[in-house]
């Protein structure tokens, strides 16, 4: 029990802190599996996309991690070349950001006499 409780509080604690990145990444991640295995869509409609008849820099990412799931790394640059970028740099946010949740977290339970 003990074992099991550490994770699920550190999840709930860095779930409060970092509620927007949670949100955005983990609706791309269930979005990208959810298609690959399935072939579900569940793609919020681009608003320049929608407005103007144009797309704009990130139309097509989804399509890109699909194909990147399935291991298509030419269908994922023809989806959307911009994956290149944006993959590092959502892994290094979302692991900065658990990193940070957990010296907080430390501190929070020195702090509390935990």
């Amino acid at each position: 029990y003990p074992i099991i409780q550490y994770p699920m509080r550190f999840f709930l604690f860095w779930l409060r802190r970092e509620w927007p990145y949670a949100l955005v990444f983990g609706y791309l991640g269930i979005s990208v599996i959810l298609n690959a295995s399935f072939g579900w869509t569940m793609g919020i409609p681009c608003l320049l996309d929608s407005l103007l008849g144009r797309e704009c820099p990130g139309c097509g990412l989804t399509r890109a991690g699909v194909c990147l799931v399935q291991g298509d790394f030419a269908g994922a640059w023809a989806a959307n070349p911009l994956w290149v970028v944006v993959l590092p740099l959502g892994s290094w946010i979302v692991v900065s950001s658990v990193r940070d949740a957990k010296k907080a977290f430390r501190h929070q339970k020195k702090y509390l006499g935990l």
